[in-house]
């Protein structure tokens, strides 16, 4: 890809000290997995200062930068403007010392690296022995890593071996010897589990401080990871028939790879089990056009207190951990539906509660009211009358400025097209919060 290609040649010219791993398989990886880079010097510096630069000029925005690793190892995804966002990840690390997951000091990779198509590329035996501990470290080797381990250290194991014992004072000849004879990815993990050990014990035994300060730093990078997720949760509404489920699925294509993870939810978050039904009225297969709960009002009364602890202690015990963890969520209704229409999930509480338990919901990032004119709405869906969607409709556009962060969008276009704004939405928003959280700590360049 152009811009990545431009991106590092700018890195070269401001002097940034860096060198990518793997280059020679080529930078179009950046469009489907990531391009790893091995920085010798603060990714805050001049490093983050190009990078703003860069996507500035061509139009990119920096959406996410996810402090993966300790000390510096930070995973910048960064997306097109528009409807039809592309994304380019940057897997970066400095760690002068070796105490990172990968104990590899990054000095040591950068050293002696060649120039490809004008920026420089980790030599091939120090790639092999990064590869070869990555997926050590990750214990798992399928068929095609496994042949690529095999071929990187074809006709090399000698040069690897000697590599990996100047970086890691680990002395691995035989693994990787055996390595070489593996004929299915069960033997090559069982190999790779031997050099896993090998490693944690040299790094216990002869660095223990080194040991000791990635653990301290690791604590405080899970901690902030936790107050300040990068994730983000989206909620769709609106009358049955204006396309949710549509929009849902066409959302999560869009940004699959703006995030490190997806999941969708209808309605609640689903903590809990749920309740056994009496027709009409289920709450996870609620009627439409219920205008009154078939429940007794204790039961009404018990059914709403149980499902409402779901959406509390449901979002901070599932979605927000997803949250955490760099995760969109895409929920349909929310509890935003049962402030509208609560007797089609069989609710018929005082409006003072309904009310008591919207305060301690969390609010999504975004919440987006998908509407249209009622007469077309009801051509998809005939469960309520058009003058029913029109009072629904009214009462949602009444409703969702309680809610925080909202749009509302028409859905008189493709579900696809629909997405693509909610998209755009969705990263304008995490651009936003990105830089002002780089800002607040002093490292925006």
């Amino acid at each position: 890809m152009r811009f990545v290609q431009d991106l590092l040649l700018d890195f070269v010219a401001s002097g940034v000290r860096f060198a990518v791993i793997h280059g020679r398989s080529g930078l179009a990886c950046a469009l489907s997995s990531d391009l790893d880079i091995a920085l010798g010097e603060h990714p805050f510096g001049r490093f983050s200062s190009t990078l703003h630069s860069t996507c500035r000029r061509a139009g990119f925005r920096i959406v996410s930068v996810l402090h993966y690793e300790v000390p510096y190892g930070y995973y910048f995804i960064i997306a097109t403007r528009g409807d039809r966002p592309a994304f380019v990840h940057l897997d970066c690390l400095y760690d002068p010392w070796g105490v990172s997951l990968y104990p590899l000091p990054t000095p040591w990779l950068i050293e002696g690296a060649d120039s490809n198509e004008g920026y420089p590329r980790v030599l091939d035996d120090k790639t092999a022995v990064y590869l070869l501990i990555k997926r050590a470290v990750k214990g798992a080797a399928d068929d095609a890593h496994a042949a690529e381990l095999r071929r990187m250290l074809d006709n090399r194991s000698g040069k690897v071996s000697a590599a990996l014992t100047s970086a890691t004072s680990v002395r691995a000849e035989d693994l990787i010897s055996a390595l070489l004879h593996t004929t299915t990815s069960a033997q090559a993990e069982a190999i790779l589990r031997q050099l896993r050990w090998r490693l944690a014990r040299t790094r216990l035994v002869r660095h223990p401080v080194l040991w000791s300060h990635r653990l301290f730093l690791n604590a405080i990078r899970r901690s902030r990871r936790l107050t300040l997720p990068t994730g983000f949760f989206v909620v769709l509404i609106g009358p049955d028939g204006c396309g949710k489920s549509a929009v849902a699925v066409a959302l999560l294509t869009v940004l699959a790879r703006g995030f490190r993870r997806t999941a969708r939810f209808h309605w609640r978050p689903g903590l809990l089990p749920k309740l056994g039904r009496q027709r009409p009225a289920d709450p996870d297969r609620p009627t439409a056009r219920a205008t009154q709960s078939p429940y007794r009002r204790l039961a009404s009364l018990a059914r709403f207190i149980y499902y409402s602890f779901d959406f509390v202690a449901g979002y901070w015990l599932r979605l927000y951990p997803a949250r955490a963890r760099t995760g969109l969520i895409v929920g349909e209704r929310y509890y935003v539906d049962v402030r509208v229409n609560p007797a089609r999930y069989g609710f018929a509480v005082p409006q003072w509660l309904s009310e008591f338990v919207a305060q301690l919901v969390p609010k999504p990032d975004l919440t987006v009211l998908l509407t249209n004119e009622a007469e077309v709405i009801h051509a998809r869906k005939q469960e309520l009358s058009v003058a029913a969607i029109h009072d629904q409709l009214k009462r949602f556009e009444a409703e969702v400025p309680r809610w925080g962060e909202h749009t509302i969008l028409k859905t008189d276009v493709s579900p696809a097209a629909v997405a693509g704004v909610i998209a755009d939405h969705i990263l304008a928003l995490c651009e936003a919060r990105t830089a002002k959280r780089l800002e607040r700590s002093g490292s925006h360049g």
